[in-house]
């Protein structure tokens, strides 16, 4: 089995233990779970707008949201996964930026900063 059979036969486990591990580490406000259910509201109101032009198995869907990507569905559903995050994250962290080191790892030995 390779890596890639392992994820997509394990994907939506993978993702249930994912969200309990975040649901413990979470640290969420009044405001990001409020924005956070706009972020999730907009994700359903995608998926039941591209649901309701699915015609499965039938023939292929080529109207509505489906004219513009190729599965909205999925398109939705990226909502929800950053409704889930955003819902569960401290304001603060979200707007702090990564810090990134800009010196060269010469420069950082000559200063006496090692890594």
């Amino acid at each position: 089995m390779t890596l890639a059979d392992f994820f997509a036969r394990w994907r939506v486990r993978l993702g249930y233990i994912l969200a309990v591990v975040l649901l413990l580490l979470a640290s969420p406000t009044p405001q990001t779970i409020v924005l956070g259910g706009m972020i999730g509201l907009l994700g359903l109101v995608i998926r039941a707008y591209a649901a309701g032009f699915l015609h499965k198995q039938e023939i292929l869907t080529t109207t509505g949201p489906y004219a513009y990507t190729r599965n909205p569905l999925y398109f939705g559903s990226s909502f929800l996964a950053i409704l889930f995050v955003w819902a569960l994250v401290e304001p603060r962290r979200v707007r702090q930026p990564v810090p990134i080191s800009m010196e060269t790892p010469e420069h950082a030995y000559a200063s006496g900063v090692r890594s």
